[in-house]
């Protein structure tokens, strides 16, 4: 276990690694939520995409193979207590709206972006409609 003041180094050398061995164990699509350092998303092949079951994507092909890792919205930070969960609960709820990777990814950052603008872990939490049209 690492102390408060060690730091981890990311790269994405470093988190293709790891995505790339837990895709091969039989993960589908792989969401690491980093902190303040992001959203790593890698998806596996369409071929595998298409046993997903009721969340498979609409276009598997547009998901297939998709690998990226975006930054966090820049917002003034009051607490951070569910904001890790928040952003996976966004993520899935873009999922399931058939939306593509990276419009999922910026969805899945703006609930955790809404998240942390609050000292809580649910009063940062706007509908749907509110959290993608938030400036």
């Amino acid at each position: 276990m690492l102390g408060r003041n060690k730091k981890v180094l990311l790269s994405t050398q470093l988190l293709t690694e790891v995505s790339d061995e837990l895709l091969a164990m039989g993960a589908k699509m792989i969401v690491l939520k980093l902190g303040e350092h992001g959203l790593y998303l890698h998806v596996a092949s369409a071929g595998v995409l298409q046993n997903l079951g009721r969340a498979r994507p609409t276009h598997p092909t547009v998901w297939a193979n998709y690998e990226n890792w975006s930054p966090c919205f820049q917002v003034d930070v009051v607490g951070t207590t569910g904001a890790g969960d928040a952003t996976i609960a966004g993520f899935l709820a873009a999922l399931l709206r058939d939306l593509p990777p990276a419009e999922a990814m910026d969805a899945a950052l703006a609930v955790g972006a809404c998240n942390v603008e609050a000292p809580d872990a649910l009063s940062g939490i706007r509908s749907w409609d509110d959290t993608l049209t938030k400036d």
